[in-house]
């Protein structure tokens, strides 16, 4: 092959809406020519369906609501390329944000009746979070509906003695004074009153031994002699602790127990997650009124109800729990609740298994009647869930993946952050409830950490047969109004290979006013994408990229060659943010999925809707203790021909029956593993095997089996992502570089006998790839990716169905000249923008002397009128260097498309001339010139209407900076904010592509 560092890639371009044309034919190199791509998948990746546009969260801040806003809004959405909302209430406008109706007011379902219908009118999908902030809650929750905690009090008494005496208990402290960051961050406090709202569990007793060890045998319960508050009993000799056990609401385990982030004025209790009666009455107050207001438009258009990321903290009790743990667990657990004010109870492997039996209960009731109570509810009319079930606090006692199973579309999040910062005011320092090491993310600092709940989503989708994973998308810290598509481009590409199928940007905040620009929003919580933001009109281009993204990421089935096994701890979370072995991918399972959906099937294992693995690994540390049930589906699986790699268990789990359990565990592990077992070994048993002691890695090169994908040639290989699908004889592969810099790479796919297809997710074009060679059973590809770029690679045809043909891939173009001064720059009249302004060369605006220019926001068009140096025969282009931030480019009349990212080139061959070329450039800027500028006008001066306060010139000492060193700096200065480059940089470029290639 020749040498990759001299070809550069023209034929895709930055600019949406532009038709191009077919690689040429007359280069080096094999290839096959002849068919483009002109089928229904290729229609359908140029012009995709509805169904895979990307969604918004539509804050309606503080109920602020008008019907010109909503239909506005939805009408904006419709054009640009948004396909569904997900409809949010919630109080984070601040005190200069317009207020309106309270969540489910007569009122405020009056504007919910009226989005309804706009939006069935528009063909726009509709969710609603039934709750005014996060997680479910309101007015209407009663004290015994909320969140619960168990608590205890100790008391010591000598006997023998009568004990007569009012038995101290549990009493709530009195509220701490408000977090000093948390005020200063401008979101609502979350008010905290003391409650007394206590009820007694049970009275137990015992004489303690050393280390708190009670002695099952001495328990005495003494709930039957509390009168009242007293106590009375005969106490026997010796000295007694006496636990007086019970549960409350309030501030237990990082909860408040209010809804956080609410617009309603009084904060509410959150509903008890443990309890289906709580949730029936939640869904009564909420779901069942909004299906009601919606008619038959609910199913239709009104698709789909959420719950938010948990805030709820770690919730230890429910009223019911007593009985609903001796139905699962099958014994009354009464005397084993010293265990939970940290006794030991017997001896600790009494107390581990008791302690594993009293999660798995809260994991269950979770499930049920939290998220499963609301999807049977949602059923029950028509609608489907999608709640962001699985975190992204990642400590509380559940399963994610079971939890995510209850809804239709698995939900996770992702942020795009330029600062990083190491957690948030509600202790996202915990320790992660992970089962090994194996499953935590590789950061624990954001916005990196936050991905870890993407795969999670995804794969939650994959082994429980769901045909799209979402993730609350983009959500940032960042200065307001400061991100553009580029910027947030391989943020997003990031999840897209994590498996992520669509994005629910957080977020679009309805504007119920049509004047005020750039209106209300979540200050400093972003980014803001509404109809408002300087460069929605031109948003469609990036949307385009983004659906036609989501729809290639749902054809067929993901691949991986790992499953791995998670194991049965609780809490159970599944935060791998990477792939564990370059060049593989990988899905995981819990032990539900695993007894329910696992076959084994030509010596992989198999899922009911597709999805198979050829091995299945239980990581270091995951499986110390299985049930046998688990344990016997292993052997099942290994019999019928799975390769299983993993070492062997120590015990069993659960209290009831240990010895017995503990017995079936050995036996089976004796079936698995053997006997005298060796530090690594490989056990043949049935069609398939059993390995341990030895490194995944080496197990797959044992096999021979090469890399799903491999990247040569490249110094930085971490830097570029992929991901692959399979759909029937075609292969999908999503690459993207996550770089600023260019890539050029050999890509070696695991496919053979088959063309390659370069299809342009930017654009919409497919070409052919000419050059590529047959290695093995393996097909290798050279690729080039500018910054941030990212290709779909497709092999769909058969080598012998086309002729070969010579050709590079990315044939080399080189510039012509450049096109320079004077511009004549008009900027947009309708925001005091000058006209007729001569641009001798391409200055940033703000470093230009006009004060009008350096603090304009919004659209400014660059004319200039050019003769090519030489007309070319070969491809031409034009090549707009650098922007800020978004370009629409129009040559001789012809709109050739938006430009938002690199190569930030259009293709001019069949509209240029060779004289008198008129072109055009529309260059859109971002807010944050315009909002310094009026900063320092007085307020009834100012065109820009906003709650934010982040570009006042002097920022107030409690204004909250989200960890950024330059707004701190500022509120020590008073400094002003810095102002943003802005405008059409350049150079720009005439460039041709070589019409011969060297060798």
């Amino acid at each position: 092959m020749t040498n990759l560092t001299r070809r550069a890639f023209i034929l895709s371009t930055g600019a949406s809406g532009l038709v191009l044309g077919l690689a040429p034919n007359n280069a080096l190199g094999r290839g096959l020519h002849g068919r483009s791509g002109d089928d229904a998948l290729a229609a359908s990746f140029k012009q995709p369906p509805d169904s895979a546009r990307a969604w918004v969260y539509w804050w309606w801040l503080d109920g602020a609501a008008s019907e010109a806003g909503i239909t506005a809004d939805l009408e904006a959405m419709r054009e640009q390329g948004i396909g569904g909302v997900l409809l949010f209430d919630a109080g984070a406008g601040g005190p200069a944000a317009p207020k309106g109706p309270l969540f489910m007011s007569a009122e405020w379902r009056v504007y919910f009746r009226h989005a309804v219908r706009e939006a069935a009118r528009l063909g726009i999908e509709m969710g609603v979070n039934l709750c005014s902030g996060w997680n479910a809650g309101g007015p209407w929750v009663e004290r015994e509906d909320a969140v619960k905690s168990l608590v205890w009090k100790e008391t010591i008494v000598d006997g023998p003695a009568r004990i007569d005496l009012e038995l101290p208990r549990y009493v709530e402290p009195p509220p701490k004074p408000p977090d000093v960051e948390y005020v200063k961050s401008g979101w609502p406090e979350i008010a905290e009153q003391p409650v007394d709202w206590y009820r007694d569990i049970a009275v137990l007793a015992c004489r303690e031994g050393e280390d708190g060890e009670w002695r099952l045998s001495g328990v005495r319960n003494l709930t039957s002699a509390m009168q009242n508050d007293r106590l009375q009993w005969d106490a026997p000799g010796g000295r007694w602790t006496i636990l007086r056990v019970g549960y409350v609401i309030g501030k237990r385990g990082l909860s408040t127990g209010r809804v956080s982030n609410s617009s309603w004025p009084v904060p509410a209790w959150e509903i008890d997650p443990m309890s289906a009666d709580a949730m029936d009455r939640h869904f009564a107050e909420t779901g069942a009124k909004l299906i009601a207001d919606a008619g038959a438009l609910a199913g239709e258009t009104f698709k789909f109800t959420h719950i938010d990321s948990w805030e709820i903290g770690r919730p230890t009790w429910t009223a019911k729990f007593i009985e609903e743990f001796e139905t699962r667990r099958g014994y009354d657990p009464t005397n084993y609740l010293p265990a939970l004010a940290n006794k030991i109870v017997d001896d600790r492997n009494v107390t581990e298994r008791f302690g594993w039996d009293y999660r798995r209960t809260i994991a269950d009731l979770v499930v049920e009647n939290y998220y499963g109570r609301l999807s049977v509810l949602s059923k029950e009319h028509g609608l489907g869930t999608h709640s962001e079930s699985g975190g992204p606090i990642f400590w509380h006692n559940v399963d994610a993946l079971e939890a995510l199973s209850t809804n239709d579309i698995p939900m996770g999040e992702f942020w795009s952050s330029r600062t990083s910062f190491p957690g948030l005011p509600f202790g996202w320092d915990e320790p992660l409830g992970v089962a090994a090491p194996f499953f935590e993310p590789t950061s624990r600092v954001l916005p990196d950490f936050a991905y870890s709940s993407v795969r999670q989503a995804a794969t939650a989708a994959h082994i429980y047969g769901k045909d799209l994973c979402q993730a609350e998308a983009l959500t940032n810290t960042n200065k307001d109004w400061t991100e553009d598509p580029d910027y947030l481009k391989p943020y997003i590409d990031r999840a897209f290979c994590l498996g992520l199928t669509r994005c629910v940007f957080h977020g679009y905040v309805h504007q119920s006013t049509m004047t005020d620009k750039p209106g209300y929003v979540w200050e400093h919580i972003g980014p803001h994408l509404d109809r408002n933001i300087t460069w929605w009109s031109k948003s469609h281009a990036w949307l385009a990229y983004v659906t036609r993204c989501q729809f290639m990421l749902r054809q067929g089935k993901f691949v991986a060659d790992v499953l791995y096994f998670t194991g049965q701890a609780i809490p159970n979370f599944v935060l791998l943010d990477r792939k564990p072995i370059t060049g593989f991918d990988c899905d995981v399972t819990n032990a539900h999925a695993l007894l329910t959906r696992a076959s084994a099937h030509k010596s992989r294992l198999r899922l009911p809707d597709g999805m198979s693995y050829r091995y299945l690994v239980l990581p270091d540390g995951a499986g110390k203790a299985l049930t046998p049930a688990v344990l016997e589906k292993i052997l099942k699986l290994v019999e019928g021909g799975v390769t299983f790699v993993g070492d062997r268990p120590e015990q069993s789990l659960g209290l009831k029956n240990r010895r017995q359990s503990n017995g079936q565990v050995q036996t089976l592990a004796n079936a698995l593993w053997g006997t005298g077992m060796p530090r690594s070994g490989v056990r043949k048993l049935g069609k398939g095997r059993v390995i341990w002691g030895t490194p995944l890695e080496e197990v797959i090169e044992a096999d021979a089996l090469p890399p799903d994908i491999e990247f040569r040639s490249v110094d930085d290989v971490e830097s570029i992502d992929w991901i692959h699908r399979q759909d029937g004889e075609t292969d999908i592969y999503f690459i993207a570089n996550q770089s600023d810099r260019v890539m050029t790479t050999e890509v070696v796919f695991r496919v053979n006998g088959k063309v390659p297809e370069l299809w342009d997710p930017v654009v919409g074009e497919t070409r052919e790839l000419t050059e590529f060679s047959q290695a093995g059973r393996r097909t290798v590809v050279p690729l080039r990716l500018e910054p941030k770029q990212s290709w779909f690679v497709v092999f769909r045809r058969p080598l012998s169905d086309t002729a070969l043909v010579e050709g590079e891939n990315f044939p080399e173009i080189h510039s012509t000249g450049t096109l320079d001064g004077p511009w004549s720059v008009d900027f947009d009249e309708e925001w005091d923008g000058p006209q007729g302004v001569v641009f001798s060369k391409l200055d940033d605006w703000t470093e230009r002397p006009e004060d009008a220019i350096r603090h304009f926001s919004g659209t400014a068009v660059y004319r200039k009128a050019f003769d090519l140096p030489r007309n070319e025969p070969t491809p031409q282009y034009l090549d707009l260097g650098t922007v800020k931030n978004v370009a629409r480019v129009r040559l001789n009349g012809e709109d050739l498309g938006v430009v938002w990212t690199a190569p930030w080139r259009v293709r001019i061959d069949a509209i240029v001339r060779a004289k008198d070329n008129q072109l055009e450039i529309e260059v859109t800027n971002l807010w944050p010139n315009r909002l310094i500028g009026d900063a320092r006008l007085p307020p009834d001066e100012r065109r820009t209407r906003t709650n934010v306060r982040t570009y006042d010139t002097k920022l107030p000492e409690q204004f909250f900076c989200w960890w950024d060193a330059e707004c701190e700096e500022r509120k020590a200065t008073g400094a002003s904010a810095g102002l943003l480059p802005s405008g059409l940089l350049g150079p720009v470029s005439l460039l041709v592509e070589e019409s011969d290639t060297q060798p």
